[in-house]
């Protein structure tokens, strides 16, 4: 449905819409989710002075009033009804029918309370006072969390980069490619250093690979809060984290054979100590990269979309994302399967080697096995997929 948005920046604003904001000023970031968000036909700023005439439907919206936009698109936009929230900062609605209305929030910036019909669930935040600057910030950053977000992701990794975005990346002005550079060469060198095989090689290595998976969730924020998401980005984001697995896979396997060749274990499983770890490496690095092609080709061939994070597994839900309302908790229970495969995942497993390498190089083996035993059901997942979700799907077409 085509809409327009109108942003209402007047005398009777209650607060600076130029004052910056993550990046941009205020105005800037409403204009933005009015635009690539909304997906608006048209945007503008009015105020007390504006003179023309409005036709068709249109969201008003007092510019320090911020509404998360995934609650206004399912709730107002696929509804069609016309609707204005209570308060009078925000309205849905047919400009031609509502024109008395309509003068009345550009003299005052709210429309009058009795055409009020609604207060919806999700965040509702009125910029009114600098203290709020804080409360919209993290509400901003509490809404980038997915019900798909990893254990670890979930507990730690965003933590810290919530921080880095806003305290770094975003005031230097880092593009999110350039994130996904630094968090790409930092993994990629840390299988250089795991290749060093002593103790302190494999500590290094791991943290770096760790510090690199947190820096992977940094540069999706930074493209979101920035709305410079782009599908080149998907695509560096995706295809980089298969050669910082490579990388590391690699340079761990071996550099665990390394350090047990130079420090033997005086049993009578020496011998496999120095070669496991490689065979496990390489074991792990074709599975994922015959796991990625064949991902790949789903998406492009199959799907016919550019989107990598398009591809699901046959029997997987399609839509696996948070609907609209803010108001519940974003992470809710999981099933058994859904934990095992967080348990796979680069959050998940990338801190694991970092706690068993700080433990020791046998603890690491270990993992390292363990590792194996989880990539040998992707392979087998990914063997069937081939046929349940790519050829059954081609025949179908």
């Amino acid at each position: 449905m085509d809409f327009s948005v109108a942003i209402y920046n007047g005398k009777n604003i209650p607060y600076n819409l130029n004052e910056k904001l993550l990046g941009m000023t205020i105005l800037e970031r409403q204009i933005k989710i009015a635009e690539m968000t909304l997906g608006a036909k048209e945007v503008i700023v009015v105020d007390e002075n504006t003179n023309r005439d409005f036709s068709g439907k249109w969201i008003f919206v007092n510019g320090a009033f911020f509404i998360h936009p995934l609650a206004v698109q399912q709730q107002y936009l696929e509804s069609n009804e016309d609707r204005f929230e209570k308060g009078g900062m925000f309205g849905f609605c047919d400009a031609e029918k509502y024109k008395d209305e309509i003068a009345e929030f550009l003299k005052n910036g709210v429309f009058p309370e009795r055409i009020s019909t609604f207060t919806d669930h999700g965040y509702r935040i009125l910029l009114d006072a600098p203290e709020k600057r804080k409360v919209l910030t993290k509400a901003l950053f509490y809404a980038m969390r997915k019900p798909v977000d990893g254990i670890i992701a979930r507990s730690l990794n965003k933590a810290v980069s919530f921080f880095l975005t806003e305290h770094f990346f975003i005031p230097l002005h880092f593009t999110p490619n350039m994130v996904t550079i630094t968090a790409i060469v930092m993994g990629v060198l840390s299988g250089f250093v795991a290749f060093g095989g002593t103790y302190w090689h494999l500590v290094i290595a791991t943290f770096l690979a760790q510090f690199a998976s947190i820096l992977d969730g940094s540069d999706g924020e930074t493209a979101r809060l920035m709305f410079r998401m782009s599908k080149f980005g998907k695509w560096l984001d995706s295809v980089g984290d298969s050669f910082v697995n490579t990388s590391l896979s690699l340079g761990l396997g071996y550099g665990i054979a390394r350090y047990f060749a130079a420090n033997p274990y005086q049993s009578a499983i020496q011998p496999y100590l120095e070669t496991w770890p490689i065979w496990i490496a390489w074991l792990c690095t074709a599975i994922n990269w015959y796991h990625n092609f064949v991902s790949y080709f789903d998406v492009i061939v199959v799907r016919k979309t550019t989107d990598i994070f398009a591809f699901v597994f046959w029997f997987e839900k399609k839509e696996r994302v948070r609907t609209v309302d803010l108001s519940k908790p974003v992470y809710g229970k999981i099933s058994f399967f859904d934990f095992l495969k967080y348990l796979s995942r680069r959050d998940c497993y990338l801190f694991i080697y970092f706690i068993l390498a700080l433990i020791g190089p046998m603890a690491l083996l270990f993992g390292y096995v363990i590792t194996a035993v989880f990539v040998i059901p992707v392979f087998f997942l990914t063997t069937i997929h081939i046929y349940f979700g790519i050829i059954k799907k081609m025949h179908k077409a």
